[in-house]
């Protein structure tokens, strides 16, 4: 069955501990926090004990569910017009700047795209992207 592990660790090394952990049991990131993968019943339970010893001294938070095959098949993967495309490595997520077409050369980022800009806006960005690149 597929599993899902959500989890919520503010120290680093810990945090980097438990994706090894994933890792180790064949789960891949899925978003900045949480990791898919399929494992029977007994991998899951040895994977679940191995965190448990992992976090036990540190502040941290794991949810593990699990999804049977009917569920899993009903997950609705919801992407917006992304103009700030994500890249997921096994220890960061990083933003990348992406092109939008006609855009002159500026970033422009979409209405749910939380993402700041770095940069300062061009002086020829008409008043909402400035708007929007101020208050990322």
């Amino acid at each position: 069955m597929q599993t899902l592990v959500i989890y919520d660790v503010a120290d680093v090394t810990l945090r980097n501990r438990v994706i090894d952990v994933l890792e180790d049991y064949g789960l891949e990131r899925i978003q900045y926090s949480a990791c898919l993968g399929d494992l029977s019943y007994n991998r899951r339970e040895e994977m679940c004990q191995r965190l448990e010893d992992t976090v036990a001294d540190g502040a941290a938070r794991l949810h593990v569910v699990t999804l049977c095959d009917r569920d899993y098949r009903s997950v609705r993967e919801i992407i917006g017009r992304l103009s700030w495309q994500m890249e997921v490595t096994s220890r960061t997520i990083a933003p990348r700047r992406a092109r939008a077409k006609g855009s002159g050369g500026r970033v422009r980022r979409g209405a749910e795209v939380s993402a700041r800009v770095e940069s300062e806006p061009d002086e020829s960005a008409t008043a909402k992207e400035r708007e929007l690149t101020s208050h990322g």
